[in-house]
């Protein structure tokens, strides 16, 4: 009689606990099948392209260039990323004219692909040294880039910053100074997402503007000293600063910038003695 009362409560515990992993698997299935569906499309994506990744972990950049070239401009694949990786190759290769080449053609076959690219497109044309091009680029796509459709709104923000803040550097080399004081007041006042910005604004008011228009001299620099607060406060020492250039150094347009960052963390930490 003890042992039927004992397999009763047995029995009756199994189908207690059979019941809550049901009721868990019916509230959790969902979650489980969305991670396998991503993990199985990680996989099929990194099988399609293992050759590309292999190349990129050889650093092959002919090689790199020949295999998105087939996929862009023969199979016709205009991606973001496949578009932004074949200009970024054409660049560490110091291939402006391919750059431009490679926008023609993104613009004939898919048009939005040159405002979600815009900072690379822009970027080639100042390493190609077409300064007024690259500041009339830059303005046409400051407004832009706001427009551009994305679920990221940080996303947009950083872009829209750095856009600006090209368009200002891009003033800057044409020498009118006036209007590129203008951005980088303006990235300063209105606080940019991305300190390094806020940083490399303050370090160009102090290093050249401030010398460049000189009856503005004490304004600039009082602006500068607010963006070297600002960036100071988000980034507390040099350590925290080069971190943040490192954590960057995977976009073009900060590769090209890291003399200009090295020489602004130097001023915007030993000024005042901090290291």
């Amino acid at each position: 009689m003890r042992l039927r009362y004992i397999l009763c409560i047995l029995n009756s515990i199994t189908i207690g606990v059979s019941a809550v992993a049901l009721l868990l698997w019916r509230s959790s299935w969902p979650f489980v099948a969305a991670f396998a569906a991503f993990t199985l499309a990680v996989d099929v994506y990194f099988l399609a392209n293992r050759r590309m990744f292999r190349l990129l972990e050889r650093e092959d950049w002919p090689a790199l260039c020949v295999w998105l070239e087939q996929r862009v401009f023969v199979q016709g694949r205009y991606t973001i990323r496949f578009t932004r990786l074949l200009a970024n190759t054409y660049l560490t290769l110091a291939d402006s004219v391919a750059v431009r080449e490679l926008e023609q053609k993104t613009a004939l076959a898919s048009p939005s692909l040159i405002e979600e690219n815009a900072l690379v497109f822009g970027v080639a044309r100042l390493l190609s040294k077409d300064i007024t091009d690259a500041t009339t680029f830059f303005s046409a796509r400051l407004d832009a880039a706001v427009r551009v459709p994305s679920t990221a709104r940080k996303r947009t923000l950083n872009t829209s910053s750095w856009l600006r803040w090209y368009y200002g550097f891009s003033l800057l080399l044409d020498r009118q100074y006036p209007r590129a004081s203008e951005q980088f007041i303006i990235l300063i006042n209105e606080i940019s997402p991305v300190p390094l910005i806020t940083g490399l604004s303050a370090f160009l008011l102090v290093d050249t503007l401030s010398k460049a228009l000189v009856e503005r001299k004490a304004e600039l620099l009082t602006v500068a000293e607010s963006g070297r607060r600002q960036t100071r406060k988000r980034l507390p020492s040099i350590r925290h600063w080069n971190k943040a250039v490192s954590e960057a150094r995977s976009e073009i347009h900060v590769v090209i910038l890291l003399p200009r960052l090295q020489e602004a963390g130097a001023w915007l930490y030993t000024a005042s003695g901090i290291r």
